[in-house]
C-alpha cells in the first residue's frame, strides 16, 4: 500500500502485542501485561487490515490462547522453509493426463510441501509437463487417442532429453521429482524415457487422503515402512524355447488368466511362459511408503533378469495393475541398451473387461495401433 505522509509504495506491517502492554487494551491483563509488553513472544506482525480486525473490530474472538496458536503455526511454517534451504534442489515433473474422463488438477501447494516433506526443493517455480493431454477423450485403445498424443510427444521427447542432459539449463542432468497420474501405458512410456539413473525421486497420488493436508494427496501416508518380502515373483508357467512370454503385475487386483488375449491364454491354459509378480495384498494403496517403490523395483529386476538374462526372450506381454508410482518405476526398469520388446496392455472399459493391446515400447522406438513409430 501506500504511505500516508510520503506517498511511498511498499509492504507495511505492523508489530502487534498479543496481551496488550496495556491493561485497559485488547487482552490486556492485570499482571501479564507489563511482564509482556517487551517480550518478543508476544509480539505478532500484522498488516494494517489484520490489526485493526485483531485489535478493534473483533477483539473477542481472536483470543489470548488463538492469537498464540496463529503464531506459533506461522513461525513453525517459516522456520520449515527457511530449513528446506538447505535441502537439495530438484525440479518437478508432472506427468499428468486426463485418466477416465477426469482431468487431474494440479495444486503448486500440495506439489511443494510434498517435496519439502521429502527433503527436497524445488528449483522452478512451475514444473514442467509431458504426455499431458488436457481434455482429450481418454481411451487407450483408439487410434485417435494416440495419434493426438504422440503428436505431442514428437516435441516433448526432445524437450525431455534436453533437459535429462543438461542441454536445455546450460548445467548438469538436475534432481528430478516426478508426480505421474495418467494411463498405465503412458506411465510405463514416462518411466522408460526418464530412465532409473540416480537422481529421481518418484511421487505416489494417494486418493484417500484429504487434498487439504501439508501435501495433500502427494504426501507419503505416515506408514511403517514395508517388509523385505512384502513383493513376489513367481513362475505361472516355465520357459518352453519360445520368442515370446507374459509378465504380470498385480498389485491394484489380481489379474485373472481369462482377462489376458488370447495369444497368452486360450482353452483355459496359459500358452506362453508367464511371470507373475504380486504383493502380500491387493489394493490401490498398497504403494504407501518411499520404500515400497525400491523394494517393487528390486522384484521387477528379477522379473526381467529371468525373461531377458535366462529365458532370452526378445518379445514381453506387459499385464499390469498397479498405482500410478509402480507404472512409472516399470518403465523406469527397462533396459533401454538391452532391450526386450514390450508390448503393453491396459483393460478395456468396465470392472472385469479384458486387457487389450495399447502401444509397443522397444529399445529405440515406440509405437502406437497404427504402427507409426517414434524415436526414442
Amino acid at each position: 500500500s501506500s504511505h500516508f505522509a510520503t506517498d511511498e509504495h511498499a509492504n507495511y506491517s505492523y508489530l502487534a502485542h498479543i496481551v496488550a502492554s496495556s491493561v485497559d487494551g485488547p487482552r490486556g491483563d492485570a499482571v501479564q501485561s507489563a511482564l509482556l509488553a517487551d517480550d518478543s513472544e508476544n509480539i505478532m506482525l500484522l498488516c494494517d487490515k489484520c490489526h485493526r480486525l485483531i485489535d478493534r473490530v473483533a477483539p473477542a474472538f481472536y483470543t489470548t490462547e488463538k492469537l498464540r496458536t496463529m503464531r506459533a503455526r506461522n513461525a513453525a511454517a517459516v522456520k520449515r522453509l527457511l530449513d528446506s534451504l538447505q535441502d537439495p534442489p530438484a525440479e518437478p515433473i508432472m506427468l499428468i493426463g486426463n485418466v477416465t474422463g477426469q482431468p487431474h488438477y494440479y495444486s503448486k501447494r500440495n506439489v511443494e510441501d510434498a517435496m519439502l516433506n521429502a527433503g527436497l526443493r524445488p528449483s522452478r517455480d512451475m514444473p514442467e509437463y509431458f504426455c499431458y493431454n488436457g481434455y482429450a477423450l481418454h481411451n487407450p485403445h483408439s487410434a485417435v487417442y494416440w495419434g493426438a498424443l504422440f503428436e505431442s510427444l514428437s516435441t516433448d521427447i526432445p524437450r525431455l532429453k534436453a533437459l535429462l542432459n543438461g542441454s536445455s539449463r546450460g548445467q548438469a542432468r538436475p534432481h528430478l521429482a516426478v508426480f505421474p497420474v495418467h494411463s498405465t501405458s503412458v506411465l510405463m512410456l514416462g518411466g522408460r524415457l526418464i530412465g532409473d539413473t540416480a537422481g529421481v525421486s518418484v511421487f505416489q497420488f494417494h486418493r484417500d487422503r484429504v487434498a487439504g493436508n501439508q501435501g495433500g494427496q502427494w504426501a507419503w501416508p505416515d506408514a511403517p515402512e514395508p517388509s523385505s518380502d512384502k513383493y513376489q515373483l513367481e513362475v505361472l508357467k516355465d520357459f518352453s524355447g519360445v520368442g515370446e512370454a507374459c509378465l504380470l503385475v498385480s498389485l491394484t487386483f489380481d489379474i485373472t488368466h481369462d482377462r489376458l488375449t488370447t495369444q497368452c491364454f486360450e482353452g483355459g491354459e496359459l500358452k506362453l511362459p508367464t511371470l507373475r509378480l504380486t504383493a502380500d495384498r491387493f489394493g490401490t494403496d498398497v504403494i504407501r511408503h518411499p520404500k515400497d517403490l525400491d523394494l517393487f523395483g528390486a522384484k521387477f529386476d528379477e522379473a526381467i533378469l529371468m525373461l531377458q538374462d535366462q529365458w532370452k526372450v526378445p518379445q514381453i506381454h506387459l499385464f499390469v495393475g498397479a498405482p500410478a508410482a509402480a507404472c512409472f518405476r516399470v518403465g523406469q526398469k527397462m533396459q533401454a541398451r538391452n532391450q526386450a520388446t514390450y508390448i503393453c496392455h491396459e483393460t478395456d472399459r468396465g470392472i472385469g473387461s479384458p486387457f487389450m493391446q495399447t502401444i509397443k515400447i522397444s529399445s529405440t522406438a515406440v509405437s502406437g495401433p497404427s504402427g507409426e513409430p517414434i524415436a526414442l
